[in-house]
C-alpha cells in the first residue's frame, strides 16, 4: 500500500481539527415571541398552501399576520375560512394608500405596526 503526501497531509489536518476546534454548543431554549407578517394581494391560488405551511410551524410561540391589499379575487375570503382553524393567524384588510406610499411597503409598515413579537419575519 502506498500512502502519498496528500494523503498524509489530509489526514494530519483532519486529525489537527478533531482536537483544537471548538465543539458545538447545544442551542438555549428561546422564548421570544415570532410575527410572520405575510402581504397577499390576489393570491388565491396560493394562499391555502401557504397556509396549511405556516400551520406545520410547531414554534409554539409564534403569530402569523396576513394583510389582505385590497385583493380582487377570493384571497380574503378564503383567509376568513381558515382563520378559525389556527388561533395564531390572523387577517388585516387594506386600506387606501397614503400619499406618497406604495404598496408592498405599505403593507409591510401595517403588518410591522400590528405586530406584537420580538422577531419580525
Amino acid at each position: 500500500m502506498v500512502i502519498t503526501i496528500p494523503f498524509l497531509i489530509g489526514l494530519i489536518w483532519l486529525i489537527f481539527n478533531i482536537q483544537f476546534l471548538k465543539k458545538l454548543r447545544v442551542a438555549q431554549h428561546n422564548d421570544s415571541k415570532i410575527s410572520v407578517l405575510v402581504p397577499l394581494r390576489n393570491e388565491e391560488t396560493h394562499v391555502h398552501k401557504l397556509m396549511m405551511s405556516l400551520k406545520n410551524v410547531t414554534y409554539k410561540n409564534a403569530e402569523f399576520i396576513l394583510y389582505d391589499d385590497d385583493s380582487t379575487d377570493r384571497t380574503a375570503q378564503l383567509i376568513e375560512e381558515r382563520l378559525l382553524e389556527d388561533t395564531r393567524f390572523r387577517m388585516i384588510r387594506g386600506k387606501a394608500l397614503p400619499e406618497g406610499w406604495r404598496g408592498k411597503p405599505h403593507a409591510c409598515q401595517i403588518l410591522a405596526d400590528e405586530a406584537s413579537g420580538d422577531v419580525l419575519l
